[in-house]
């Protein structure tokens, strides 16, 4: 039988660094259900990044739109850190792109004021570090469910209407739930390791 250390240096420069393992954890559920909407055709490329995404050790496996270990990517924030949901890094489509990386708790917190403006993730980028944030988009969250257990239903509306003492408002479903959850004392950070692109499905262009 090959020695241990030898097998594991055989794999190196294979890519598999980029996997941490954590040893004695994998007895922990840790299945997750993945909810992806779509109103109409979905991108063969996104298809293609779906199934081959790499599933956390002994867990069940449902399929998600992302790179292939952002899952894990994920998981292993949400465990490190006291947050509620993580999600990784894209960027909205159009001629102006903008992170979809949205308010600053510290702010939050100094004066009482909830804003959803997209934050400057560049040093955060740079080094690969995880940015606690008011608001995250959908497409590739990691939710703790009590979330969904203790916020009351309907979770993801679209907002757009004129509120009374408010005047017009506009939320999209996903920062819906962020500013129904952050007033309930619930945190959210962006992964900037997991990358994800936004796909125009007219012409193919990743945003």
């Amino acid at each position: 039988m090959q020695p241990v250390a030898e097998a594991a240096a055989a794999l190196d420069g294979l890519g598999y660094e980029r996997v941490k393992v954590h040893h004695g954890s994998t007895y922990r559920d840790t299945s997750t259900v993945i909810v992806c909407p779509t109103r109409g055709m979905i991108h063969h490329r996104v298809v293609n990044s779906w199934q081959g995404l790499i599933a956390p050790m002994n867990q069940k496996k449902a399929f998600l739109f992302a790179p292939a270990d952002a899952h894990i990517r994920l998981l292993e924030s949400i465990e490190a850190g006291p947050f509620d949901a993580v999600g990784g890094l894209y960027w909205t489509k159009g001629d102006f792109n903008m992170p979809m990386a949205y308010g600053d708790p510290a702010e939050y917190q100094r004066t009482g004021v909830l804003d959803f403006r997209p934050r400057d993730v560049r040093a955060c980028l740079a080094a690969g570090q995880v940015m606690e944030v008011n608001g995250i988009a959908m497409g590739c969250t990691l939710y703790r469910m009590s979330l969904f257990r203790e916020l009351a239903a309907p979770w993801f509306v679209t907002v757009a209407d004129v509120v009374p003492d408010k005047g017009p408002q506009a939320f999209t479903q996903d920062l819906y739930f962020c500013e129904r959850a952050k007033r309930a004392g619930k945190r959210f950070a962006v992964d900037m390791r997991g990358r994800v692109g936004h796909i125009d499905t007219n012409d193919g262009r990743v945003y």
